[in-house]
This record gives C-alpha cells, structure tokens and sequence, in this order.
C-alpha cells in the first residue's frame, strides 16, 4: 500500500458517503470543515511531527491527546459526550515479527472526524482503505468503527484456529510417537496462546462498555453487531484457554512417556549390572596376580571358571524370575 510522501500523515481520505473517498493533504485538513463530509486521518506515532499536531492543533482535549499519544496502552476506551478514544490490539503480520507480539492502534471518533495512530502497520487499516478507493468501504464514523472492529476479529480469530490446528497436530503426533522435539512447538503455542489471551481479555470488556455507552451518530444496527463481536471474543477465550490447556497436557504427557522410557532403560541397565556384578567379582578375584590361585598349572580349570560363572548367572537370573524383578 502505498503511503503520503510525509511520513507523520500516512494518508487522509474524506468520505463521500457512497463508499468511496478522497485524498486529502494537510492542506486539505487545514480547510476542512464537519459539513463537507466525515474525514479520517491516519497518522504515524513513529514521527515526531505528530506530538505537535495532536497537542496544539488538532482541537482534541488533552486527555484525548494524551490517549491518542500513548504507546503503551492496553485496550481501554475514554468518552467525552458524543466523542470518544478507543485503543485496541491487533494480530501482528509485519515480517519478522510473531503474530501474537500484537500491535496497538489508537482510534479517535466523532460523527464526522476519525483519527487513527498506529506505531506498527496494521493490515485492517490498509484493507478499510482499500475498499474505500473501490467504492466500497464505510459510508460514515458508524460503518468505520464496525468494518475496523470486524477485520480484526476476524485476523485475531483466524490465529486461534491456526494454534488450535497445531495443538490438533501435536496431539496426533504424540499419540503415533512422542517425539521430543515436540516440547519446544507446545512451548511456542503456548506463550502464544498466552500473549493472545492477555489482550483479549480487555478488549473484550472494552466492547462490552462500547455496546452499553449512548453515541447520537451510531447507527442502530452498531450496537446489535458489536454485541455480536462481544459474542465472538468470548468465543475466542474459550478456545484460546482451551489450546493453552491441551497443550500443557500434552507436553506434560510427553515428559510422562519419555520419563517412563527413561526409568525402563535404567531398570533394564541395573538388572544387567546386578547380574554381572558378582562375575565380575569372582573373574577379579581369579584374575588377581598372586601366588595360591586354585587352578593355576590345571589346562581344564577356564573352562571349569566358565562353567561355573554360567551357572552363577543361571542362579541370578532364576532369583529374579522368582522375586518377580524381570
């Protein structure tokens, strides 16, 4: 996608209330005016540039300027009469970067003004945009807030299903044959699953209070769609907590088979030692190089030695058949 020249302003479009839009520039911005239509900017928060136009000319309260400024915000929601902020988490698809390490993005609205502030690139952005210069995006604040707040459920929900998929995997895998290496891919999924659930569960809540809050602007049919999301991330919950929990049974029943064929290897090695431990004594024994060892100048006595060390080891083994060892 391509953006503006000046990097603090990433693109400006005014709504032509038909699904479709128009570029506007900073200079178009300093013109604009509530009646010629909803205008939404998207901006840069990695830009200095931005500080200054937030603080001192855009017209937004400070604590409308401090939330939209803020870079460490987990998902939360601040009204002002029929305005509001809304800071939200996204899955995180930019090269190089883990899907659940996700991105913020800060959304100011009003009926006819929308400011959008991201530090990362957030593909829901782009595709809002990209139905815009087809004609077919949102027609007003009302439909932006809903297409933005679906396209990223829909992202987030697709990254679930793909973790859940993997558990499914793993656990086929194990049941075939338990490999170790497995234990690093569930420990993978399962910070994943962790670090998805730890946004999830505000920006849940933070839906909850925008489907209760009054707006003039929103469309009717918002709230019944929001409670609609409401509905889907808890859903995402269920399966995000799910996947976490199959994927430590998993890895625990992994450490299970491999710690009990650790204790077999080691049964089996100690029965063979305790076995050999008393050959081993009397072939030392016989072996010792002083003078009054029985059989020395005899032909017949190794064969004797072997014999009797076969039945040595015959004895053993009946001892432990008996005691149930082996």
């Amino acid at each position: 996608m391509e953006e503006n020249n000046k990097k603090d302003l990433i693109f400006s479009l005014l709504f032509d209330e038909k699904g479709g839009a128009t570029n506007y520039g900073w200079e178009d911005i300093d013109k604009w005016s509530p009646e010629k239509g909803t205008l939404w900017m998207h901006l840069s928060l990695s830009e200095d540039k931005i500080d200054n136009w937030v603080n001192k000319k855009s017209g937004l309260s400070k604590p409308f300027a401090k939330f939209l400024l803020d870079e460490r915000n987990r998902p939360r929601l601040l009204k002002e009469g029929d305005k509001f902020c809304l800071s939200l988490r996204a899955i995180n698809f930019n090269v190089g970067e883990d899907p659940d390490d996700m991105v913020f993005l800060h959304i100011y609205m009003e009926k006819n003004m929308i400011i959008t502030i991201r530090h990362q690139k957030v593909l829901a952005i782009d595709s809002i945009r990209t139905s815009l210069e087809n004609n077919s995006g949102p027609k007003d604040s009302s439909e932006f807030l809903l297409q933005i707040l679906t396209k990223i459920s829909r992202k987030i929900g697709k990254v679930i299903q793909n973790i859940d998929d993997q558990v499914d995997d793993i656990e086929e895998s194990v049941v075939e044959k338990a490999d170790i290496k497995l234990r690093s891919s569930l420990s993978r999924l399962r910070r994943q699953a962790i670090n998805l659930r730890r946004f999830l569960y505000p920006q849940r809540e933070v839906l909850n209070y925008l489907g209760e809050i009054e707006i003039s602007w929103f469309n009717p049919k918002a709230i019944n769609q929001i409670r609609e999301l409401i509905e889907k991330y808890i859903h995402y919950l269920e399966e995000i907590d799910s996947a976490r929990d199959r994927a430590a049974i998993t890895h625990e029943e992994i450490n299970s088979i491999y710690s009990e064929q650790l204790n077999q290897t080691m049964y089996v090695l100690s029965i063979v030692a305790t076995i050999f431990l008393p050959l081993g004594f009397l072939t030392g024994l016989l072996g010792i190089n002083v003078g009054g060892v029985p059989g020395t100048n005899n032909s017949q006595a190794f064969l004797i030695v072997c014999i009797v060390l076969i039945l040595v080891g015959l004895i053993e083994f009946f001892i432990f058949k008996l005691k149930k060892w082996i």
